[in-house]
């Protein structure tokens, strides 16, 4: 299909569940089907990490991992299923409390794997310059949840260009990613990631705020509140909750999640980086890995083997 492309999967600091199934479709793939699959990494953060951006998570905190045992935790994931690890560390107060305590343990941890294809999931440019303090000998990656925040309306070339200058890896706003002509003027694309499946709409006009309220919502004091104005966003600006609510409506036709030709047109102009989102529980989870399959499986028998293992059982 798409020889050359590689994935990044929302497993990291997930369920244990999908962790050891992620682990079996990798080995199915490779005994049966003699294909390996093509996963460049596996990214989260526990729920207590301030840093932790993107999502209000619930049963991540860090003792729930090897009791509280990162470093031995993350040297099984990354051995258990031979890939790299990120941190989603994209929550853009990030540098207002760069001494949580929790936060630098698991960044710690990670930078003590001495490997340089590690990295962090980035949108707050203090905590770039605090990483980049501690060590140099770890990839940075720009998130959507940055550019979201910054430029929530529209995205430059030259915008784009000044983050690529600075990470090492962009990961696109979404509504930017069928726009072919922007994509072909980056500077790099071969450092351009493209996630497949945002669940918003497109074009949402209120997604900064939800990512606001969702970073705010890991400041331990400051979650009641934004865990309110979330709610109240949700009820009364959503329009995606407004199209779930009004049968007569089909919001599905207005998801920004990308159809295969779509997918094919980026790869055909030279991006190589995808990303499938889900973090949170293991439904989500399951839906990132059949994306992924979708994707990255071009046998038939293939993929309808890995798609139905080891689902609908107990």
């Amino acid at each position: 299909m798409w020889n050359e492309a590689s994935y990044s999967l929302p497993i990291l600091f997930g369920t244990e569940r999908s962790l050891n199934h992620l682990k079996s479709l990798k080995e199915i793939s490779r005994l049966k089907f003699q294909h390996n699959l093509p996963i460049q990494n596996v990214y989260g953060s526990p729920s207590d990490a301030v840093w932790n951006g993107g999502r209000n998570l619930e049963n991540a905190e860090i003792w729930r991992f090897f009791e509280g045992d990162i470093e031995r935790y993350f040297r099984y994931a990354a051995e258990l299923l031979d890939t790299n690890l990120f941190l989603t560390f994209s929550n853009h107060l990030a540098g207002d409390y760069l001494n949580d305590k929790v936060s630098n343990l698991v960044l710690n941890n990670l930078i003590a794997l001495k490997d340089k294809n590690n990295g962090v999931i980035i949108s707050d440019d203090r905590l770039l310059d605090y990483i980049k303090g501690i060590t140099d000998n770890i990839t940075t990656k720009a998130s959507i949840l940055k550019s979201t925040v910054e430029k929530p309306l529209r995205r430059s070339v030259e915008y784009y260009n000044e983050l690529l200058a600075r990470y090492d890896i962009l990961c696109l706003h979404p509504d930017d990613n069928q726009n072919l002509d922007l994509i072909s003027k980056l500077d790099d694309i071969s450092r351009v990631e493209i996630l497949v499946d945002e669940r918003c709409t497109a074009d949402c006009r209120v997604r900064d705020k939800h990512y606001i309220y969702l970073n705010e919502s890991n400041v331990p004091h400051m979650k009641s509140e934004a865990m309110e104005k979330e709610s109240n966003l949700l009820k009364k600006q959503c329009l995606k909750n407004r199209y779930v609510n009004d049968p007569a409506k089909n919001f599905k036709s207005t998801l920004a999640v990308l159809k295969y030709g779509e997918v094919e047109q980026l790869y055909n102009i030279g991006i190589r980086k995808f990303k499938a989102s889900g973090r949170g529980d293991y439904i989500m989870e399951s839906m990132a890995i059949n994306k992924f399959l979708d994707m990255a499986v071009v046998d038939e028998d293939e993929r309808i083997e890995l798609t139905y293992s080891g689902f609908g059982m107990g």
